[in-house]
């Protein structure tokens, strides 16, 4: 494939050795090495090669990681081609500070930006029905680049405001709430009095050995 298919990605990619070649595996995309035979690996930098290796083939990907995190919104353009309403505030976000792209299916859009993700923050994040759904990854991801670059996307550059926001908005999981019990009341007496009963009922029970610990606390509970 002519090389001026790819003229959009920005050299800071074609310039790192994290490229390899992508083919399909029962419907499924498999990351590939350049002889486009052997099986690549997202986490195994000796499986990649140089954009130069593979610049002539129309399936090119690159093994994401650090300095890089990208962000893929599934499916967030309707019948029409048009962004639905979730996307919209997240690509404005993006757009300055990412190279963004077409994914291979033509339904979703594709960024890549210099962020690390904040610590606790999940991957995917689902919107709604037909894999709607937001994924964000900093490392060791196969990560397809199609070279069709969408609407007037920016260069990469520090996206790491975007990226904190992002996170925190939905892909940090929602942390349970303290749940404070009230005493209850006791009739014949107040919590504190029979806190203080139980108390000196507990001082006075004999000692166990350790193997019997499990079978005291039994008949103390039924006390």
């Amino acid at each position: 494939m002519a090389e001026d298919f790819y003229i959009y990605v920005p050299e800071l990619l074609k310039s790192q050795r994290i490229w390899m070649r992508w083919g399909l595996f029962n419907g499924t995309k498999i990351p590939l090495q350049a002889d486009g035979q052997t099986w690549a690996k997202s986490n195994d930098p000796s499986t990649w090669t140089d954009f130069e290796s593979v610049r002539e083939y129309g399936r090119v990907a690159i093994g994401l990681g650090e300095p890089f995190t990208g962000v893929d919104l599934d499916n967030c353009l309707d019948d029409t081609g048009h962004l639905r309403e979730w996307a919209v505030p997240i690509v404005d976000k993006l757009l300055p500070v990412s190279y963004a792209e077409m994914s291979p299916s033509g339904c979703g859009i594709k960024f890549i930006t210099l962020a690390r993700k904040p610590a606790g923050a999940t991957c995917v994040h689902k919107i709604g029905s037909d894999k709607q759904q937001i994924e964000c990854y900093d490392r060791a991801r196969f990560w397809t680049i199609t070279g069709t670059k969408w609407d007037n996307a920016g260069e990469i550059s520090d996206g790491q405001a975007v990226i904190d926001w992002l996170c925190q908005t939905y892909l940090t999981p929602a942390q349970p709430q303290a749940v404070t019990v009230a005493p209850r009341a006791f009739v014949g007496g107040s919590a504190d009095d029979l806190l203080t009963r139980a108390a000196a009922y507990v001082d006075g029970v004999p000692g166990e050995v350790k193997g019997n610990l499990r079978n005291a606390a039994f008949r103390l509970s039924l006390t």
